[in-house]
């Protein structure tokens, strides 16, 4: 994933800086152990800028997520109208959610969690984005190529509660990463949900 990609070029270069360094400290450092004077060295910007655009740390982090999260559920939303087969897709969205946590950090994706603004973003985001994965899980069941014996409404509960189940220590030390993490819970969801040939039986 390109960060830069994601700022809008029309809006102000000194915003786009901020957004863009803010990204780079964000995902190398995490969010506790990065300072606004930091941010605005960085930057290249004043402490007066900087509050020009952002009332505090936690609203530029906030920023950055959002516009990755947005830019993910976009690639979500692509990937489930194209016209590849089911195990394409669901292939492609995992791959595409590694990438976005790969970019990110491990830094960032555990402060995320942690901050209450971003946690209400991204569990609305959740809620968004598995409610259009589950549309579609519906659909696909219904053509035979999900499991019949899977209920999905069992499945969308599941979704909803992995973000819990990342801020769980038992669960996640279970794993190196949260990028580790992501790709067993993917593996658990694709090979339990498609129809199992005679050759996999």
């Amino acid at each position: 994933m390109d960060f830069i990609k994601l700022i809008d070029k029309d809006m102000n270069i000194k915003e786009q800086q901020l957004l863009e360094k803010g990204f780079q400290l964000f995902s190398r450092y995490g969010f506790h152990r990065i300072s606004i004077d930091e941010l605005c060295k960085s930057s290249n910007v004043s402490k007066m800028t900087f509050y020009k655009y952002y009332s505090n740390k936690e609203s530029l982090f906030l920023r950055i997520v959002c516009l990755v999260f947005d830019d993910l559920q976009i690639q979500i939303e692509k990937i489930l109208n194209s016209e590849c087969g089911i195990k394409e897709k669901l292939d492609q969205i995992s791959l595409t959610n590694q990438g976005m946590l790969k970019s990110l950090g491990e830094e960032m994706i555990k402060n995320a969690l942690h901050l209450t603004q971003v946690k209400e973003y991204l569990d609305e985001k959740s809620r968004i984005t598995w409610g259009l994965l589950n549309q579609f899980l519906k659909v696909e069941q219904s053509k035979g190529t999900i499991n019949p014996r899977i209920n999905l409404n069992i499945l969308n509960i599941f979704l909803n509660e992995i973000n819990n189940l990342f801020q769980n220590e038992k669960f996640s030390g279970v794993f190196e990463n949260s990028e580790q993490m992501i790709d067993q819970i993917n593996e658990l969801i694709i090979y339990g949900l498609l129809v199992r040939t005679k050759a996999d039986q």
